[in-house]
């Protein structure tokens, strides 16, 4: 739900960033250019996101096949390490979605020259 999420605001920020092009006269350099850093962030956030997913299912792969041979012992460390390693890597991408999100608000302030 959270890679669906982030892929459509990518796709809306691009689309946004498309038609501020075709009209640039009407927008500032530097707000197009805010534009594309949040592209980037959305961007590494959906990288780190199907990251996550990848050690996930990783981790889940192992702990199948742990269970399949009946020596949990010796692989459960290795499935708990990489859980958490995909772990790390959705908190950094959530981390990404904040930084987007917060971003934005400044970015549609400055576009449309509204004031605190």
């Amino acid at each position: 739900m959270i890679i669906f999420s982030t892929s459509r605001l990518w796709i809306s920020v691009s689309e946004e960033i498309e038609r501020m092009e075709r009209n640039a006269s009407n927008y500032a350099e530097s707000i197009i250019m805010q534009k594309i850093n949040q592209l980037r962030r959305l961007n590494l956030a959906l990288i780190l996101q199907y990251a996550s997913a990848f050690f996930f299912v990783i981790a889940s792969v192992i702990g199948g096949i742990t269970n399949w041979y009946q020596s949990a012992d010796s692989s459960t460390t290795a499935t708990l390490i990489i859980m958490f390693i995909g772990a790390l890597l959705l908190i950094a991408a959530l981390l990404y979605l904040v930084i987007y999100s917060t971003k934005a608000v400044q970015i549609r302030k400055e576009q449309f020259k509204i004031d605190d």
